[in-house]
């Protein structure tokens, strides 16, 4: 009724708040003004919810991890915030105010310098009519399976999409509840190996890549635009291009080559915020073209 009595076409963005009391009461209870708010994924929110949070703040910047080409909308927002930052190199436009960022890592000082078994960590999403991302994992599993390599690969079928029992006789894992975040850092850091693997038109790098950084594990991914950041390294990283995994078994057997901290360090969350809040010292973040 909201959409067509008032034409709101961000009605389904609205009534969650609507209806959340408690975030309107502790909302509601904030006198001063913050000194920054930054928000992620404004599109996921109505405009009427960020024009509140705005008057909240005296500096107002917005951070996008999903790019223009597949939610259009968030465009509409760019206007409302003093700084906008993505993710995706294609969508940087510093005379529209569209500045770069990366995702990051957030620093973890328990790290444990014990032997891993050798393990393949996976979790992602199943989307209807992306059955070849399915088959891409089952395809490295079956060369990491010949080099006696544990798996533990996720996808979450919200959709319960059918069409995946060849693929659960392989061990591939078809939840419908999400894996919480630590459980999920936990897995991540029991593995040797992490799989990331895109599902969309998506340029710029998951989290997955920057944990794999953090935690010193050999990587997998579709994303050929890796290539162009200054922490790649072809013994840590594999990259498949149009499908083809030749080679992987070799990249398996190579080291793991430690990246220098002057690199690894610019993506920690310390150096990230800093970045983002333009609070100086940090180390600049620049998305490669």
């Amino acid at each position: 009724m909201l959409k067509t009595f008032f034409n709101r076409h961000d009605y389904k963005k609205s009534i969650p708040f609507q209806r959340n009391k408690d975030f309107w009461a502790t909302f509601n209870l904030i006198e001063k003004k913050a000194d920054y708010a930054l928000v992620f994924r404004s599109d996921l929110y109505p405009k009427s919810i960020l024009k509140a949070i705005k008057n909240k703040a005296n500096k107002f910047i917005a951070y996008q991890w999903d790019n223009f080409r597949i939610f259009p909308e968030g465009k509409r927002y760019i206007p409302l915030f003093d700084t906008f930052y993505t993710f995706d190199p294609y969508d940087v436009d510093l005379q529209k105010g569209i500045f770069p960022a990366t995702n990051f890592y957030f620093q973890d000082d328990t790290l444990s310098n014990e032997t891993l078994t050798p393990s393949v960590y996976f979790l992602g999403s199943l989307y209807p009519n992306k059955m070849d991302r399915v088959a891409l994992v089952s395809s490295i599993l079956k060369i990491t399976r010949k080099l006696n390599y544990q798996q533990n690969i996720y996808f979450f079928n919200t959709d319960k999409i059918k069409g995946v029992d060849s693929y659960q006789s392989q061990g591939i894992n078809f939840i419908k509840h999400p894996i919480s975040y630590n459980e999920s850092l936990a897995n991540t850091k029991k593995a040797t190996l992490l799989i990331d693997i895109l599902g969309g038109k998506n340029k710029g790098l998951s989290f997955r890549v920057f944990e794999a950084l953090n935690y010193g594990k050999k990587l997998i991914t579709n994303n050929v635009e890796i290539k162009k950041y200054d922490f790649y390294n072809s013994n840590n990283i594999y990259v498949i291009e149009n499908g083809n995994t030749d080679n992987l078994k070799d990249f398996l057997l190579l080291p793991y080559e430690d990246i220098p901290q002057e690199i690894k360090g610019k993506y920690c969350f310390d150096n990230w915020i800093h970045y983002i809040l333009n609070l100086e010292p940090y180390t600049p973040i620049i998305l490669p073209k």
